[in-house]
């Protein structure tokens, strides 16, 4: 507990948790009955029940991200690097969005884009230099959990219905916020969305060890369009065989 408010640069070296290691296998756990558990209270829950459900997932979420944001200005560890501008910080932004108003194409969006980038944080942290018992550490876990959770229960309760021809649209709009992202970051020297360095003990490492600095960025392509096919093609087929099966 000596390192549960220290932050960043206050922090010793070797504290931090080893990625699938005890510590973060047992967060990932931890998720996944969070996850479970909300999607069966969601989906027992009447409309009114559900929005006031998602409403309360939402405050949630902004409200760990602001603490993020306070507890790092209070320390005096805050710079260009934390500016909300990652992948999960738009997240934030849609869930409060989709939280008031839905939305189809924010729908999928949530769950075809930010699911799976929260996931992905989920499993390969880029937060393991702090402690398990840290407020860094409780912080990230708690909101990429919710982040995912959000989605996953707006889809059990049928809030969210994914369908694959919006996807050209949601990778116009990450195309469409990753363009300038990538000139800030070359400008400030930051790496939102991951676009100027792979995230360390990530995917996007390999893809950077195969191809290189920028090029690394095309393995995004390929490996996105995997994670659509497992999303979207079980959902793609059952919607065919109902459809058959009305005629």
């Amino acid at each position: 507990m000596e390192y549960f408010l220290l932050l960043d640069r206050h922090l010793p070296e070797g504290v931090g948790i080893d990625m699938f290691g005890v510590s973060h296998i047992v967060w990932l756990a931890a998720s996944v009955l969070i996850c479970a558990l909300l999607c069966v209270i969601y989906r027992r829950k009447d409309t009114a029940g559900r929005h006031k459900m998602g409403l309360t997932i939402m405050g949630t979420i902004v409200f760990l991200e602001t603490f993020r944001i306070a507890a790092q200005i209070i320390s005096g560890v805050f710079r260009a690097e934390y500016l909300p501008l990652h992948l999960c910080n738009f997240a934030v932004y849609f869930i409060i969005i989709h939280s008031f108003r839905g939305g189809k194409l924010l729908g999928d969006v949530l769950y075809g884009l930010c699911m799976p980038s929260a996931v992905c944080a989920l499993l390969f942290p880029d937060w393991v230099r702090y402690p398990l018992l840290n407020i860094q550490s409780i912080q990230a876990f708690l909101i990429h959990t919710f982040l995912v959770a959000y989605p996953i229960m707006c889809v059990a309760g049928g809030d969210i219905v994914p369908r694959a021809k919006r996807l050209p649209k949601v990778a116009l709009l990450v195309a469409g916020i990753a363009v300038p992202l990538y000139f800030l970051n070359k400008l400030i020297d930051t790496n939102f969305f991951f676009l100027n360095w792979p995230s360390p003990g990530s995917p996007l490492e390999l893809f950077g060890d195969l191809l290189g600095i920028p090029w690394y960025i095309l393995g995004i392509i390929p490996l996105l369009l995997v994670i659509w096919v497992f999303l979207y093609l079980p959902i793609e087929l059952v919607r065919v065989m109902k459809k058959r099966k009305s005629l």
